[in-house]
């Protein structure tokens, strides 16, 4: 084939599969479905204007290694460790059905051919799922941070791996004849050492080699094409070890993915995979037959493939039983096969574990589950109530831009295209004409006359009054990428901002033209017409000149801190700004890497993240940042992701919102208790504190930490090793105030467990007990630490074996209690309950006040057990004989309680307290 064909071939494949692209994103739809229409269309069984071609099918295979890269630097190593088991489980279960159905299905149908091998290969393209499209319909849903979502997005991550790991096997066992146990365990064994192996021995090598590179590198993408080279490499070991190369790719990816220059190979790799995945996709298209979609034999076996398909994965959701989660839902998640099913089919094509009628089936089983997928889910969501979306905001209106002083005689003007002096400017006008210049050099080309005049002025730098800096902030505010790139090739910067200049010019070659880019991007956020929810939080913004030069710094210098620090400094601006400025640029709060692996159902997480951001404004600059930042490297932030980062902008603002938990005064407090426990627990262990005691201390709730002394938090440590049995408990009871005052404080350290709080709280009550103060919190780990202040005449003795016997099922304190009740216990006064559903973005809040009397904690808390209720925090108290206890709880699943259910909440406790007092 002549040159010419060739590149006439892949002028039509690009062009093709960027209208595709289009216009499935126009219709609502993946973009991968409208590259696989429009291959179909341009190969040989439609126009025919594409045909065999072996420069596309390398081109494609190139775009199949570069899109599991992309996967690889997204998966990083601790999600894997903490998808969860219902995750886990439901992962497995939606890889093994599909498995052992399809294979049961083929072998008594033979629809797919004779043969272990066709039959186990086409059930195994059946089990991975593309989550892609479930994750962007989650975001459009705002659901991202339903249990369900988490659990879906969390079991992708597993299925990854696993289908990844069958494929490899799949293809080793076309090639090695028949099936034998010996054989399959070499080659699964083989797999999994590849991995673990590859990623270990990466992760040691690979970040600081690359750290290395970036550090030394001068030439514009030095960094990226090594990295491509190192994927190329894993590709080829993968080989040599007869494993698939895109497991090659994958590993290399995730080894990537833990080095400092993650970002920056991301962001350069992005506009490659965007000319070179979709040929991969359009090549699927170009190999597909229409006219063999349409013969029985292959709608038979579609329809068969569709039917397992859609089985297999609707009764995974059945894994996630017991956790409280809608399990359709969870189902109806794992159900596109997306991009991965595609790779298997095509991979099975080309070593040839299957033929074209199989391919074309399991193209049309692709296309099915990837169309019925989003509606499924809106359905569901709907259906289950899901929280509602915020209020629709209507686009802000900028600000009418500040008027600019107007200029010394000489100033500038603007005829045809040119910008040029009007006349020879006052001396010490050079300066702001410069600024000047730079603005209206982002529409207009500088004239030889004024670039002369630039030219000739003084080297040494400006002084910046207030004029200058009026002028330079308006630059900022709305410069193009022309204005800075006019101020660096005309010598200004360095005159202006030296310090950035030396930086800038140390880094230009590996850089180019992308800083500027960057700096434009964030300063096109403010136009509604741009991106309106992009334009409100910027209209939220009190200093918004400090995220402008933030960005200004941060696209030089992404780590910058000292440069930050030295420019705001020259500019003569104060301490506040230089510390807002240094914080934003120090990077420490990369929203654009949070948003993606951050647990933003986690509480403790998105409150760590929320108090190193520290204020509204710097989260809100931070998450302008990240879409300037991403926009800037000509990258596009996908339906889910942007889903995501809104989310956590959400969440981070309301945990800010709750006075005292992530402010200064508040970490101050926090990393003062974690000392003070530090040194009460080694002093009550005559010793260092442990290893294990100090992991516990470090992953205390913060809730937790910043409510008890030191002497509590030691106590506690003390308890959680060893570690209690599920049913276990660990009680510790220690006397209060005077030594006969029958004051007592009850710790209890127990594995969580539903009506566990009921069930402590009604032994205490049983043992004659009044709890007057009560806090319980729960572990990452799921152990509980409660804390009881009580009185009574009990001994510790009593009231430890009665909290074992009441958590071992051998004493129901609800009969000791209604037999010990009496009338005279009862005091009027009101009852009030207040069920807030959307109290914070982690739970629901009820509120109870009550008259006090024995066992009242325990009815509460015995009515949420029925209610199905899960208590995160309690906080009990009260005074003058009335109860104010609150709980903050959400449903089994983790989820917010919807109205409908905080209705029928606040409903059964009013009745339940309310009859409890009657009957007495």
């Amino acid at each position: 084939m002549d040159v010419g064909t060739v590149l006439l071939h892949v002028l039509v494949v690009l062009v093709a599969a960027k209208v595709g692209a289009e216009v499935s994103e126009r219709l609502g739809q993946p973009a991968v479905l409208g590259e696989l229409v429009l291959g179909v269309l341009v190969g040989p069984s439609a126009l025919g204007l594409v045909g065999g071609d072996q420069v596309l099918a390398v081109l494609g295979q190139l775009g199949v290694l570069l899109l599991l890269l992309q996967v690889g630097l997204e998966t990083e190593l601790t999600d894997l460790l903490r998808v969860g088991r219902p995750a886990l489980l439901v992962a497995s279960v939606g890889v093994a059905l599909p498995l052992a159905f399809g294979w049961a299905g083929l072998r008594l149908t033979g629809l797919a051919g004779h043969g272990h091998h066709v039959e186990l290969f086409v059930a195994a393209a059946l089990t991975a799922t593309s989550v892609g499209l479930t994750a962007r319909v989650f975001g459009d849903l705002k659901a991202l941070s339903r249990a369900e979502a988490r659990t879906v997005l969390g079991a992708a991550v597993a299925d990854d791996v696993i289908g990844l790991l069958i494929l490899t096997v799949m293809v080793r066992l076309v090639g090695g004849g028949a099936v034998a146990p010996r054989e399959l365990l070499l080659v699964v064994g083989a797999a999994v050492a590849f991995l673990v192996v590859g990623v270990a021995a990466g992760v040691r090598l690979a970040p600081p080699l690359f750290h290395w590179i970036e550090r030394l590198a001068r030439s514009d993408g030095t960094l990226i094409g090594l990295a491509l080279a190192f994927t190329l490499a894993f590709a080829r070991l993968a080989q040599v070890v007869q494993l698939a190369p895109i497991v090659g790719a994958f590993v290399a990816g995730v080894v990537l993915a833990r080095s400092r220059t993650r970002t920056s190979i991301g962001t350069s790799l992005a506009p490659i995979a965007h000319v070179f995945v979709p040929v991969f996709f359009l090549q699927i298209g170009i190999d597909a037959d229409p006219a063999a979609l349409l013969r029985p034999r292959v709608l038979g076996l579609a329809g068969l493939l569709l039917a397992v398909a859609v089985a297999g994965k609707v009764l995974a959701g059945l894994a996630a039983a017991g956790t409280g989660m809608d399990l359709a839902l969870v189902g109806f998640g794992m159900l596109p096969r997306g991009e991965v099913g595609l790779i298997f089919a095509s991979i099975g094509l080309r070593v040839g574990a299957i033929d074209r009628t199989t391919y074309s089936a399991l193209l049309l089983v692709v296309l099915a589950t990837t169309f019925v997928t989003p509606p499924l889910l809106r359905w569901r969501v709907a259906r289950r109530h899901a929280p509602a979306a915020g209020a629709s905001v209507p686009a802000p209106l900028l600000p009418p831009p500040a008027a600019v002083p107007p200029g010394p005689p000489g100033d500038l003007v603007v005829r045809g295209g040119v910008v040029e002096l009007s006349g020879e400017p006052p001396p010490g006008s050079r300066a702001l004409l410069g600024l000047r210049a730079a603005h209206l050099a982002g529409v207009a080309r500088p004239g030889p006359r004024l670039l002369a005049w630039l030219a000739a002025g003084e080297a040494a730098p400006a002084g910046w009054s207030p004029p200058l800096l009026a002028e330079f902030r308006a630059l900022l505010r709305a410069g193009t990428e022309g204005s800075w790139a006019f101020l660096e090739q005309t010598g200004l910067l360095p005159r202006y901002l030296p310090e950035l200049a030396r930086v800038r010019q140390e880094q230009r070659g590996r850089q180019g033209q992308r800083p500027w880019h960057q700096v434009a991007a964030l300063a096109r956020l403010p136009a509604p017409g741009h991106d309106p929810a992009a334009a409100s939080v910027w209209l939220a913004l009190e200093r918004p000149d400090n995220l402008l030069l933030a960005g200004l710094v941060r696209a030089v210098a992404p780590r910058g801190v000292a440069l930050a620090r030295r420019t705001t400094a020259r500019l003569g601006l104060g301490a506040a700004d230089e510390q807002a400025v240094a914080a934003l640029v120090g990077g420490d709060c990369d929203l654009a890497a949070a948003a993606v692996h951050l647990d933003l159902h986690d509480e403790e997480q998105v409150l760590n993240l929320a108090a190193a951001l520290g204020t509204p404004e710097q989260a809100r600059a931070a998450y302008l940042l990240a879409l300037a930042e991403q926009d800037g490297d000509g990258g596009e932030w996908e339906g889910w992701r942007r889903g995501l980062l809104d989310e956590l902008l959400r969440v981070a603002l309301a945990a800010m919102g709750e006075p005292g938990l992530t402010d200064r005064a508040a970490e101050n407090l926090l990393h003062r208790r974690r000392a003070e426990a530090e040194r009460a627990a080694a002093r009550n262990g005559n010793g260092k504190l442990g290893t294990r005691a100090a992991a516990a201390l470090a992953t205390a709730p913060r809730r937790y930490l910043l409510t008890h002394p030191a002497e509590v938090i030691a106590a506690h440590l003390a308890l959680f090793y060893p570690v209690p049995a599920r049913h276990g408990l660990r009680v510790a009871v220690t006397p209060e105030g005077d030594f006969d005052s029958d004051a007592w404080r009850v710790d209890v350290v127990a594995r969580d467990r539903p009506g566990l709080l009921a069930r402590l709280a009604g032994a205490l009550s049983a043992c004659g007990l009044d709890i007057a103060r009560a806090h319980a919190s729960t572990w990452p780990d799921g152990l509980v630490a409660d804390v009881y202040h009580v009185t009574g005449a009990a001994t510790p003795e009593q009231i430890e074996l009665t909290l074992r016997r009441s958590v071992a099922g051998e004493l129901d304190p609800g009969a000791i209690l209604t037999a010990s009740a009496t009338r005279e216990e009862t005091r009027p006064g009101p009852v009030v309950v207040r069920v807030d559903a959307h109290a914070s973005p982690w739970h629901s809040v009820v509120h109870v006040q009550a008259p006090d009397r024995p066992g009242l904690l325990y009815e509460l808390l015995l009515e949420l057990a029925r209610q199905r209720i899960d208590v995160r925090l309690a906080l009990v108290g009260g005074s003058g004989g009335q109860a104010d206890d609150v709980f903050h709880v959400t449903d089994q699943a983790g989820n917010l309680l919807d109205r409908a259910a905080a209705d029928r909440l606040g409903t059964a406790l009013a009745r339940r307290l309310l009859g409890a007092a009657a009957t007495r």
